[in-house]
């Protein structure tokens, strides 16, 4: 079997519709001084009157989130929403920070606003939900903050604010106790990853990370893959790897990792799609924890959408390209052609068809052209169940099956990821 390629598989959208709030969501205030001495609240009020700050305890992504709201005579007004870095800067008014929040937006195909906008947008909601956080609705393209939002509300005003009046900063973990666990939506070349999470006192720990067959077999301990793995990787001279190896590299890799930049996890190199998808699977368990979310959870590897790619360079005076969509995981290939520089298809090429034939009979190649060859590389990678690195090359078209699984491959790597990006040049596949 001819391969060319570790490509990842990868990635589920992270945004999902705002939850109910949970009786977990209430995070308990651990200061015990500075209590509000003004608490000439009316006889029958619900909260004590006071300034009162919630921060995330931990920084993620290098921010860290806080809410000041302002409570008198029961009446809540939010006097700001933002998050800090180390040196104190607001997110809110860094521009490079506004800049690339909003382009990442646009390239998602979410309502473009700035993190400035997605803070005052989250306040007005609150404000016309009734100030309850239960009736307040997400702020399209910004549900994790909405969420997390609700979460620094709730500490105050279901903490201090009713019990001590302490205006101490209250700090919420960041992620929320128990054990999260995320798995694909759907097998790939007959397996499923998954992960496994454990988040006590706020410190989320690896504790599994795996894939299952349907049967409930875990790949760790399946002999026959370990021993393929081995001899394909030392192949590659990527070195001696096997699925047991490289899940213990990640799992150390996830529980090292400082100040949550989860983003930071290297790749396995000679396992690039299992460290890709253990990533997706890593980002939505963490995303379940921050907002007290679902603790079992399947995701989608892809982002629905159509994408592009081709080749940068021509060869003898042809480029290769493939069109794919994606739609529940599942792909196909819109079209695979190469053009000239005038625009023209290969396919419509009658004299590359003679050429080609003539050249294959002289080399005792099978009969093939690119029409034909065309269908069968789509044919095989079909019924590799759309696997590039498990799909047999075309006799007497390995340069065009190539370029296929480079280009589907960086797809699948690279714009059905984010979501980003849907049209890529892909650089020739270097043999040495």
């Amino acid at each position: 079997m001819k391969k060319i390629i570790s490509i990842i598989l990868a990635a589920s959208i992270l945004l999902t519709a705002c939850g109910k709030d949970d009786s977990r969501d209430e995070q308990k205030d651990n200061s015990t001084s500075k209590t509000n001495t003004s608490q000439n609240v009316p006889k029958d009020g619900k909260y004590i009157n006071g300034t009162y700050t919630a921060k995330w305890e931990t920084y993620v992504n290098d921010w860290q989130e806080f809410v000041i709201l302002e409570i008198k005579d029961d009446i809540i007004n939010i006097l700001q929403y933002d998050a800090v870095d180390k040196e104190g800067n607001f997110r809110s008014t860094d521009e490079k920070e506004n800049e690339e929040y909003a382009e990442n937006n646009k390239k998602s195909n979410l309502p473009v606003m700035t993190h400035k906008e997605k803070f005052k947008a989250i306040i007005d909601n609150f404000y016309e939900g009734d100030k309850n956080t239960k009736k307040m609705e997400c702020v399209a393209g910004a549900t994790r903050s909405t969420e997390r939002f609700k979460l620094l509300v709730r500490s105050i005003i279901n903490g201090n604010a009713r019990t001590t009046g302490n205006v101490d900063i209250v700090y919420v973990p960041t992620y929320g106790d128990g054990t999260y666990r995320v798995e694909e939506a759907k097998f790939s070349s007959g397996w499923k990853d998954f992960v496994v999470i454990k988040v006590e006192n706020g410190i989320p720990q690896m504790i599994q990370y795996d894939s299952i067959d349907k049967d409930g077999n875990f790949k760790s301990e399946d002999e026959e893959y370990k021993n393929k793995m081995i001899d394909y990787t030392k192949s590659r001279k990527s070195g001696e790897l096997y699925p047991q190896k490289y899940q213990e590299i990640l799992i150390k890799e996830f529980n090292e990792i400082k100040d949550n930049n989860y983003d930071d996890i290297e790749t396995v190199a000679g396992a690039t799609s299992s460290s890709d998808i253990f990533k997706i699977l890593v980002k939505k368990a963490m995303y379940n924890s921050s907002i007290r979310g679902k603790e079992e959870d399947a995701i989608y590897k892809y982002i629905d959408g159509e994408y592009h790619a081709e080749m940068s360079e021509y060869v003898d005076g042809w480029k290769d390209y493939v069109d794919i969509k994606i739609e529940n995981d599942k792909i196909y290939i819109l079209d695979f052609n190469s053009v000239n520089a005038t625009g023209q298809k290969k396919t419509e090429s009658e004299e590359i068809k003679k050429t080609m034939m003539n050249g294959n009979a002289i080399k005792n190649l099978p009969e093939t052209y690119p029409e034909k060859y065309r269908t069968d590389i789509i044919s095989a990678f079909s019924q590799s169940e759309f696997d590039v690195i498990e799909m047999e090359n075309i006799s007497g078209a390995t340069l065009s099956s190539n370029n296929f699984k480079l280009m589907v491959g960086e797809i699948l790597r690279r714009c059905a990821v984010d979501g980003k990006v849907n049209n890529i040049s892909v650089e020739p596949y270097n043999i040495g």
